[in-house]
């Protein structure tokens, strides 16, 4: 899917107040999409200050799912102070959303919410991307799921990339080459090609190969990991969040 067409759903459907961030998320930016998926779009907002403190105020997100010329799109934004208490929480689909590849608008804000979320960084993610792990590999073990097994390896191989080099990277192509998990990419022809159950066993034993030796890899970077156990200064995060309210509040 193209930015153009992804910039244009969300200009056509806006979440309440001005958009900040917007992307491409998901299957799309792992590697490993098919024409027939949702396209799963996310986005950042900050929601106007009269809604805000308002007697009835929005959860502080939006969501709009639909089929637009001929594709099925799940648009969803969060304000962006409900972004920042998560990314504190360490929230890796929220630092998706930022750090993703596929941004639909070029502004500053983006620059300056990427800046922020870097200065978040923490093992609190790894936590996150770990527990997601262990979840689609439970999935992928249980109904043999295509889908499931790489959403695993890509969990996985982004939060070890994520301890060792403090950089957030969603392609499973390149971060099966970068850790010599070229198997990886038969996984990934095959659910191209549309093949939704891993029926061979030699397949099914290649793949649990892959889990352990992924799980030996996760143990080894998190030992040697220098992430910090929570994000370092929190007052960073709440000045942002205050100044941004102010200087759009006062714009409009």
């Amino acid at each position: 899917m193209s930015v153009v067409y992804a910039k244009q759903f969300v200009q056509d459907y806006p979440p309440p107040g001005k958009i900040l961030l917007g992307s491409i998320v998901g299957s799309h930016i792992y590697g490993f999409q098919l024409k027939k998926n949702y396209i799963d779009l996310r986005g950042i907002h900050i929601t106007p200050i009269e809604r805000l403190i308002g007697v009835n105020p929005p959860s502080g997100t939006y969501t709009c799912e639909r089929i637009y010329q001929n594709n099925h799109l799940n648009f969803v934004s969060r304000d962006i102070g409900k972004i920042i208490h998560g990314l504190i929480k360490g929230n890796f689909s929220y630092l998706e959303c930022i750090m993703s590849p596929a941004q639909i608008f070029d502004t500053d804000y983006v620059k300056e919410v990427r800046l922020l979320a870097s200065k978040s960084y923490s093992k609190l993610y790894t936590k996150h991307y770990w527990n997601f792990f262990y979840i689609q590999q439970g999935k992928a073990k249980e109904t043999r799921s295509m889908q499931h097994t790489l959403y695993a390896f890509r969990a996985a191989l982004s939060a070890i990339h994520f301890m060792k080099y403090q950089e957030f990277i969603s392609d499973l192509g390149f971060l099966s080459t970068t850790y010599q998990l070229l198997k990886i990419q038969d996984f990934m022809i095959s659910r191209k090609k549309g093949i939704e159950i891993i029926s061979g066993e030699s397949d099914l034993k290649e793949r649990d190969q892959i889990f352990s030796s992924l799980c030996s890899m996760f143990k080894t970077a998190e030992e040697n990991s220098s992430l910090p156990s929570l994000p370092p200064d929190l007052s960073v995060f709440n000045d942002y969040l205050l100044n941004i309210r102010k200087v759009l509040s006062v714009a409009r």
